[in-house]
């Protein structure tokens, strides 16, 4: 990976894309990134993981979840990754990398599925569920509601599709 670390150095930002949804989604926000000229590192941790990833810079990680963050540590940390993009901070590997990712002061950008409402996805910085930056009051999301306009509550997606 040494030809992905010379890439990095100059980059603005480093983006770490870790386990995503169950589709091409983070490949594609990936390729939207390359084309603006940032730097783009992926970490597989199982089969799917390489199936839907479709750029260079990936690592397979092999090893056990007690060593993930040494395996951060030993091999992302010299690329100066920014940012970590991954969905459902409470997976374990995913609790360790922001672990890792604290120690460095790196962005962590949160995914999840159908957080406020299906076929939407909501991403937040920090994390999700307990870390994250939604009111968790009454009053503050009312008022919140208020501001923006209806939407078509129709489902998108839906079982029968797949």
């Amino acid at each position: 990976m040494a030809d992905v670390a010379a890439e990095t150095k100059d980059a603005p930002r480093v983006f770490l894309f870790l386990q995503g949804p169950l589709s091409n989604f983070y490949s594609e926000i990936a390729k939207h990134l390359i084309d603006a000229g940032e730097t783009v590192l992926k970490i597989h941790i199982c089969g799917n993981d390489k199936m839907d990833w479709h750029h260079k810079g990936a690592f397979d990680y092999r090893g056990t979840l007690t060593n993930f963050e040494r395996f951060l540590e030993e091999n992302l940390t010299p690329f100066a990754v920014t940012h970590i993009i991954l969905h459902g901070d409470r997976r374990p590997y995913h609790r360790a990398a922001i672990r890792w990712a604290r120690r460095y002061e790196i962005e962590i950008i949160a995914t999840e599925l159908g957080y406020l409402r299906p076929d939407w996805m909501t991403i937040e910085y920090g994390g999700t569920s307990t870390g994250s930056h939604f009111p968790n009051d009454a009053e503050t999301i009312q008022e919140i509601a208020s501001k923006v306009s209806d939407f078509d509550s129709k489902t998108i997606y839906s079982d029968k599709t797949l």
